[in-house]
This record gives structure tokens, sequence and C-alpha cells, in this order.
């Protein structure tokens, strides 16, 4: 017989051998064509199940456990109470005063339960979760060439920069070189034009003992003799002079103490290093999820918001590590990122390709725009300025200087309709100043605000202390107040957000790598990205109001993103 033929158990007892064809999920037999028509019709068993023999070896593949480990009996026994199938021995140890059932009474209807659809569902959801976390695997398979070819483009644009450097100390070596050579030879000249007028003077002295020799009396040679005897003698002592003067130049090279050490200090280009974070794949506990979509939404409006990525970018690595703080979206849909360590503005275009620097005096941290042409830049560390800076023209048009009194930082900046800036001045509260360059104050006795914005009549601003986001009338009246335990920083960060055109705001949490959406009454709420939307501390948040794209960027990996945001009909 082989492994997929069984025998009749009822014939074999009767000492017969045939086939079985039907097998009982029931009464765990095989019977053959005459005898299941027997279990068919007899009262005990003709509501049992049965299957095919090739099904039943199928079901050998599930390996379902019907004996009790603990006590090596059959179940046969279901305790409600604590959802634990029993065979005998463990009712009568452990479940005795328990609501105990019939285990082919409880199994009634199991195909049909909310138990296997429970378990339908789970492996459903799990399936979705690996699928989406393949698909993360994939993308991450893509940023890291990305990373990999930014790397390459950054050291050959580090080693150009060496290479640079070292051609204005070689052509300023060269040009002392050149200095130093010619100042030598100079002088070199000079003592050369001192031995030919010696030597033209001793061949006139030759020539005049010759004319002596051949023409002259004996009483003018003896006259003659004794004058060029005294001449030449003085020959004698100024050529002396001269070759006691006469120097021998020897021109070499010291290099720099500081550039031969830091060559022998120096022993490879750079380390490449890798950030490992785990458990930045997002996993959805499948009960989790089916709460998440029964709870109450934001609001008809933002239950409905969908974001499409549109695209990542990777910013260009400083002198220093970068600690971005803001970022815009400018009227000419160019990317502007505040980057405060590098004392920097750093400007992408729209697709995402990194078009320039420009240079600050100082940490910059907050930037609104103005106009189709003006950003407005506030700086950290005391500053009580503002700078207008033309995006057009890549100029600075106009620094604010701004009234105060005392210790008083500026932080975020935003603006209304009419073009009046709204400064968050630190500890003092909110700074106005209208279009004719009134200034107006309204005091907070809110701790640690650094971000704000305006929509319309109302401002809304957060406190890094009590995790809340706080939204008040322009005016200074107070509406409402929204607290939450993932609208947390550092002590070195903060809170930003934004506001769409639908009254909804949007605000980042860095601690826990969210991003939430709050509707406009403060009273509802929903995360709509998180880590496994590689989030990593995020800083910056901007909403355009003209494209309805919303840019986020990291605070320290230099990482952003662009999306799109789709309001759907409620």
């Amino acid at each position: 017989m082989t492994e997929r033929e069984m025998h009749c158990e009822p014939c074999e007892h009767n000492g017969e051998v045939k086939l079985a064809e039907t097998w009982c999920t029931d009464c765990e037999e095989g019977f053959c064509h005459f005898c299941i028509r027997v279990h068919k019709v007899t009262k005990l068993s003709k509501h049992h199940q049965l299957i095919s023999i090739a099904d039943r070896i199928k079901t050998d593949q599930l390996k379902i456990n019907r004996m009790c480990d603990e006590h090596k009996k059959t179940f046969g026994y279901f305790c409600s109470q604590h959802d634990k199938i029993l065979c005998l021995k463990c009712v009568q140890l452990h479940h005795s005063s328990c609501d105990i059932s019939d285990l082919i009474d409880a199994s009634n209807g199991a195909k049909t339960s909310t138990a296997l659809s429970d378990v339908e569902t789970t492996i459903h959801e799990l399936l979705k979760n690996l699928e989406l976390n393949i698909k993360k695997c994939n993308e991450a398979d893509e940023d890291l060439k990305l990373q990999k070819e930014k790397v390459v483009t950054e050291v050959k644009i580090f080693r150009e920069k060496v290479n640079n450097q070292l051609n204005i100390l070689q052509d300023t070596l060269l040009k002392e070189l050149t200095s130093c050579y010619k100042n030598h030879q100079l002088k070199l000249n000079d003592y050369k034009h001192r031995f030919l007028q010696q030597q033209k003077s001793l061949l006139q002295h030759k020539d005049k003992t010759i004319t002596l020799k051949t023409l002259a009396s004996d009483t003018q040679t003896f006259i003659g003799t004794k004058e060029i005897d005294v001449l030449v003698g003085k020959d004698v002592d100024l050529i002396k002079k001269t070759i006691r003067q006469y120097p021998v130049y020897n021109i070499y090279l010291l290099f720099d103490s500081k550039l031969e050490s830091l060559l022998l200090s120096i022993k490879r280009f750079g380390v490449v290093k890798v950030q490992t974070t785990t458990g930045s794949q997002h996993f959805i506990e499948p009960k989790e999820k089916q709460a998440q979509e029964s709870s109450t939404p934001v609001s008809n409006k933002s239950n409905t918001i969908s974001l499409k990525l549109r695209r990542r970018l990777s910013l260009p690595v400083g002198n220093n590590d970068m600690m971005l703080t803001s970022c815009a979206i400018l009227q000419n849909n160019k990317l502007m990122f505040a980057d405060s360590s590098n004392k920097r503005l750093i400007i992408h275009a729209e697709n995402g390709e990194f078009e320039r620097y420009v240079q600050l005096n100082d940490q910059p941290f907050d930037i609104t725009v103005q106009n189709e042409n003006i950003v407005y830049v506030t700086f950290r560390r005391g500053k009580n300025l503002i700078v207008a800076f033309d995006y057009i023209n890549y100029r600075f048009k106009e620094t604010k200087d701004i009234s105060k009194t005392g210790d008083i930082s500026f932080w975020g900046i935003s603006h209304n309709s009419d073009g009046d800036l709204f400064i968050l001045s630190f500890p003092e509260g909110i700074k106005i100043i209208t279009g004719d360059g009134v200034e107006k104050l309204i005091r907070l006795n809110i701790r640690n605000v650094y971000n704000l914005t305006i929509n319309n009549s109302k401002m809304y601003f957060t406190s890094r202390d009590n995790n809340t986001l706080h939204c008040y009338e322009t005016s200074g009246k107070k509406m409402w107040s929204f607290k939450h335990d993932k609208l947390r920083c550092s002590s070195h960060s903060s809170l930003p957000l934004a506001t769409d055109g639908q009254g909804n705001i949007f605000v980042c949490g860095p601690l826990d790598d969210v991003v939430m959406c709050v509707s406009d009454d403060g009273k509802r709420h929903k995360v709509i990205l998180d880590k496994s939307d590689k989030l990593n501390k995020p800083r910056g948040i901007f909403f355009d109001k003209l494209s309805g794209r919303l840019l986020i960027c990291n605070q320290e990996n230099g990482h952003a993103a662009l999306y799109d945001i789709v309001y759907g009909n409620g």
C-alpha cells in the first residue's frame, strides 16, 4: 500500500482488507464504498463531515495536535472562561469550577466563526505588512544607491576643493620663489658689474706698463711705474673687499611643518559611516489597524487628506554637521532650507537638484515667504534683527533692527495676507510689525514657544514645555489649545508647524518622528506621516497654498521630502 492509500477500518475489524475511499473528519477513520453508505445513514454519524482520501492527506500537512501535551489524553472539552481546549484530566485538575462545554458543541460553526475570520484578517494584514516592508526594502535599496552616488560626488567635490587649495598654495609659493630668484639675481649682477669694472681698470694699468716698456724713457718708466703701483695697490684692496663680500646663494624649500605633520598623520581620505536605525520600518497590528479605521476622523476636510510623495531630496553636506531648522517652497517653486550650524541657506530646484548656497553671517532659524521675490529670515543666539533676502536676484535687500528691552531673542516668523510680520520674541510674546513699520506686542504667559504660523485671522504656535498646540486670534484672544504626548522634542529642538487652506494644522513631533494633522477646532487629530515615511527628527515643515504641496525636512541627516496633498470629497 502506498502512502496515499488507506484501508477501510470497519472492514479491518471484520478481518477484511479494502481500500478506503472516504475519510470522516469527526471519527478520524477511513471507509470503503460500502461502509460509507452505512455511516451516512446511521443516526449518530449522519451529520459527520466527510472528505476524500486525497483531501485527508492534505490535512496531514496541518499537523493539528488533538492530544493534550501535559496529560497525553485526547482533547474533548473547551473552557470559554480561559479560552483553552482541554482533556478530561485538565478539567478535573484545573477547571472544575469553570464553564466547560463539550468540544464538539464548541466547534459547531467554527468555519464561519469570528475567531477564524479574525485569524484570516490577521494573516491578510500581516501579508500586507510584509508587502509594504518588501516595497520599503526595495525603496531603501534605491536610496542606498543614491546615497552611494552622493558620497562619490562629495568625495570628488572635496578632492576638487583640496586640489584647488593646493593649487593656490603652490601658485603662491612659486610666485615667492620667482620673486626671491629675481631679487638675488640682481644682487649677483651687481657684484658681476663690480668685477667687470675692476677688470677694466687692471687692463688699463696693463696697457700702461706695456707702453712704458716699449716707448718711454727710463725716467718716465720709473715715475710711471710708481704711479701704476699705487693704483694697482688700491685695486688689490678693492678686489679683496669685493671678494670678501661676494655672497653665495642657495635657494631651497622648507615645507610648512603643519603641512608635513598633516600629511604624516592622514592615513585615509575619509571614513565611510553607516547610521543604522532599527525599528524604522512600520508595522501596524491588525487589531490596532481596525481600531484606527473605526476611530473618529480629524474632520470632513482632513479625514480625506492623502499624501502623494512627489520626490525625496538629499541636501549637500557642509563643513559642520547639518542642523536644518526651517524650510520653504518659494513662489518660483524652488525649495529653500535653513542650515543653522553651517550659517547658510540651501536652494534646490523644483526637480530636487541642488542649485546653490547663500552664505550668512549668523545662524538662521526660520523663514517666511513674503511675496514673489522676498523671504524674511530670523537668526538664533539673541539677535534682534531679521533679514530680507531677494531670492530672485540672490541679494540681501534689507536688515530690520527691531526694538527690544532686555535679553530678547527672535525665533519663529510668519506673515498674514496684509504683509504684517509676526515674530516670536522670546520670552516676551509675539511681535507684530505692520507694513508701515508700526510695532505691536502680544504678551504670552507660555514658556518655550519657538514656532508659529498665521492663517487668515488666526495664529498658531507650539510650546515644547507642555506638548501643546495653541490657537489665538491675531488680536491676542485665546481660541483653543491641543495637547498630545507625541508633540515632543528635545531641548535643542522645537515643534514646527504649518497650515493649509482648509483650516488643518500640520505639526511635527521630532522625538516620535511623526507629523500630525489637527482639525481647525483642535478637537480631532491623526498621524499622517511617521518613521515608515523616513522621518527622522522632522524639524522643518512648510505648506504651499499655491501648489498644495507639503515640504518636510529632517533636522540632522539632510533628507527632505515633497508631497502633493490630495483632498477627497468627504
